[in-house]
């Protein structure tokens, strides 16, 4: 369906109360992927946060933000775009007094009636490791 990447500059001393929005367009299916890369050299001042809507895709939760040097951070998602809904909004500070800085982030799409049979397949491995357990050592 489809992989998509932004590059996002974000100017020195753009503060946490007046952050940067940009809304960046995806097409309609499920984002099965994130990808939220950030360069080196940025020593944690860029700050990154991403919305649909009201609701945070990265990270999860409201209070926090992606920041760092060098980090490369991949997870799975399972966040469902509609017909006419289709738009993310990053949300970015830079706290440097010095330099602007970038983040790609990139997200994998695939359309629903594809992904939802792989969700419950993992769901279902994620219960049958629980009532598995732990492998236990025979003494």
């Amino acid at each position: 369906m489809g992989y998509f990447s932004f590059t996002i500059t974000t100017p020195k001393n753009t503060s946490k109360s007046h952050k940067q929005t940009t809304r960046i367009k995806l097409s309609v299916g499920v984002i099965h992927t994130v990808r939220v890369s950030i360069p080196g050299g940025q020593k944690g001042v860029n700050h990154t946060q991403i919305l649909h809507n009201k609701t945070h895709i990265a990270p999860s939760n409201s209070a926090e933000d992606f920041h760092g040097d060098g980090e490369e951070i991949n997870y799975k998602e399972y966040h469902a775009l509609g017909v006419n809904d289709t738009v993310l909004n990053v949300l970015t500070w830079n706290v440097s007094t010095k330099y602007e800085h970038v983040v790609i982030i990139s997200f994998g799409l695939l359309p629903k009636w594809l992904v939802t049979p792989l969700r419950v397949i993992d769901k279902i491995t994620e219960a049958i490791s629980g009532l598995i357990g732990k492998e236990y050592e025979v003494t």
